[in-house]
């Protein structure tokens, strides 16, 4: 481990500290410890030896307009550096990188979308009739009809008796999968493809089913074809992009309406000249939704966001929902989140993914940070101070 270590010294990624390289030759600095200081310092970043998590994405939108306001992808690269001269052992290096600097998350970067897709099954149970806004069901801790043993993220503890709005804000699985077995009877027959259909139409109805049309490109989305119980808290074979997330969760904020996205504003000629406007168009709107199904949409988001300690002095009221979902058994759980702000009048919705970043808390310490400085809470030198967050690596069961 040590010698690897002295290695990014060799190749240049480390700058000469010949204390440091000596605590490694001698052995009184363990490599573990040497990379975490590393890290914790900034002088090295996980994507640079593309460690778990080393990659994220955000994307943030007006819910009132459409406007496109930021979309971000983890790591970047300079883009200074391959327009006019080329600089080809730079462009090289990145073609290399094992973190795919080159690959936009945002808007390529498909994966599970884990317990931020609840909205969309309570919407689908509340509208189709499968629940109503004062069902009450019984968390036990272990959803076992169909001979099914699906966990709550909290077992072996249990919700308890929850509504629906309760049931956002606890991100219950055992409630979701209920709805989800709901949907599916015909009469007292369970019909799976009589719930994915039900999950897939509101689904689309929320804009999951279509790229969102930014200029760029972007990964194809997938509505879950299968395992309706797995697919109502975000799991079976849902997967979308960061960019699709941002959509959705705006259409939340804004009660329905659901705008592709644009990464243009106008052209000009060289003169200033404006040669052409542009401005996001309505991709469709969501009518069916009842006032009172927004209403639970909304009071579960704003319940949930109670639920995190990373939000406690956040100044401005967030809605929001966490996302754990799980792709890969060896590898940790992607951290999700979806929400917007201020919660009685939104002015940006955000999503945003840390693929393999463990709890869905890592995402909310990115997002608090976020919310800060859009709404001048923090300043960009206080947020920046030349050091690493740390956060946990513990990953829920997937579903909180």
């Amino acid at each position: 481990g040590s010698q690897l270590c002295l290695i990014l010294y060799e190749q240049g990624i480390l700058v000469q500290d010949d204390e440091s390289m000596a605590s490694l030759k001698n052995g009184s600095t363990s490599a573990y410890t040497f990379l975490k200081n590393k890290i914790q310092n900034m002088e090295i970043t996980p994507a640079q030896l593309a460690l778990d998590p080393c990659t994220g994405s955000c994307v943030i939108m007006d819910p009132n307009t459409g406007e496109l306001l930021a979309s971000v992808s983890y790591p970047g690269y300079d883009n200074n550096r391959l327009a006019n001269s080329m600089d080809s052992a730079y462009y090289n290096a990145l073609l290399q990188d094992g973190s795919l600097p080159l690959y936009n998350n945002a808007t390529q970067q498909t994966t599970a979308p884990g317990s931020t897709f609840k909205m969309v099954t309570a919407s689908a149970g509340l509208t189709e009739g499968a629940i109503s806004t004062g069902t009450v069901i019984t968390d036990t801790g272990v959803f076992d009809r169909l001979g099914l043993t699906l966990k709550c993220w909290v077992y072996p503890s249990n919700h308890g008796s929850i509504t629906v709005s309760q049931a956002i804000r606890d991100s219950c699985n055992y409630f979701f999968a209920e709805t989800a077995y709901r949907l599916s009877l015909n009469g007292d027959t369970y019909n799976e493809d009589k719930g994915l259909s039900a999950i897939a139409k509101y689904a689309t109805e929320f804009g999951l089913a279509d790229k969102t049309n930014i200029e760029i490109p972007e990964g194809t989305p997938k509505i879950a074809d299968e395992f309706p119980i797995d697919a109502s808290i975000g799991q079976s074979n849902h997967s979308y992009t960061t960019s699709q997330l941002a959509r959705y969760v705006s259409s939340i904020a804004n009660e329905g309406t659901v705008y592709d996205l644009t990464l243009l504003n106008k052209v000009t000629d060289s003169d200033g000249n404006v040669l052409q406007t542009y401005t996001p168009e309505v991709h469709n709107q969501i009518t069916d939704l009842s006032a009172s199904t927004w209403e639970v949409l909304h009071s579960g988001m704003e319940m949930a966001i109670g639920e995190h300690d990373q939000f406690k002095d956040l100044q401005v009221k967030l809605a929001g929902k966490t996302g754990t979902a799980q792709e890969d058994e060896k590898r940790p759980n992607h951290a999700l989140f979806v929400g917007y702000a201020p919660a009685d009048a939104p002015q940006i919705a955000i999503a945003t993914r840390i693929a393999y970043g463990y709890g869905s808390s890592n995402a909310c310490v990115f997002v608090d940070q976020v919310m800060k400085y859009y709404f001048k809470q923090n300043t960009e030198e206080e947020l920046l101070n030349g050091k690493a967050t740390n956060v946990g690596t513990s990953s829920n069961s997937f579903g909180d």
